[in-house]
């Protein structure tokens, strides 16, 4: 699907396609970001920034089983570090 992006540089307004189709080949690794134009990087990056952010499913179950086997660090219910 193809959009419009939009953005101002030194007084002139510029226009370039978004394809949302190629920012999802970048955010899933089929694609390298210097594939995309400045208005998709754009994009990519805020969309890439939302993911990173929030832990993913497999990540949620690792520290789920070291929690549950009491390894590594941790925070106490003052949100200190806590150590074993």
């Amino acid at each position: 699907m193809l959009a419009q992006g939009s953005w101002k540089t030194e007084g002139l307004i510029m226009t370039q396609q978004i394809d949302r189709a190629k920012i999802e080949l970048v955010l899933s690794g089929k694609l390298l970001t210097t594939e995309l134009n400045e208005a998709e990087q754009e994009l990519w990056l805020d969309l890439f920034t939302e993911k990173m952010g929030k832990p993913g499913p497999q990540e949620e179950a690792f520290f789920a089983s070291r929690r549950a086997r009491r390894l590594g660090a941790g925070l106490d219910p003052e949100d200190d570090t806590l150590r074993k």
